[in-house]
């Protein structure tokens, strides 16, 4: 009697195995849109500007910035003009031009405003 529960127990645990990785492949989340890791890379930046400072910040930030569109189109070009900036407000502009978002990126404009 004991064998047979046993064994019961088992296939229900591998049934609810089954269908518990069924469900995570339907739920899967889909990969961030452009705009999505755009909005994501200009707070991470303005997070490291705030920690590190202007000077050492924009530094560290490129090797972020690197990371975060290395699976982007125009990349290249993009790296080559963003990796001389030494003004992390310029940084912070020049990102929101490369991901085109810039509804999601208001505070930018507010500081660009302000700056002038």
């Amino acid at each position: 009697h004991h064998l047979v529960h046993e064994a019961d127990a088992q296939r229900l645990v591998g049934l609810h195995l089954r269908r518990r990785e069924d469900e995570l492949r339907r739920h899967r989340l889909a990969e961030p849109t452009r705009q999505e890791v755009g909005f994501i890379l200009y707070e991470h930046i303005k997070n490291l500007h705030e920690f590190y400072g202007e000077h050492i910040g924009v530094q560290i930030a490129r090797k972020h910035i690197g990371w975060y569109t290395k699976a982007q189109r125009g990349r290249e070009a993009f790296r080559a003009r963003v990796n001389v900036i030494e003004n992390a407000t310029k940084q912070l502009v020049a990102v929101q031009a490369f991901f085109q978002s810039p509804e999601l990126f208001r505070q930018t404009s507010q500081c660009e405003d302000e700056a002038a």
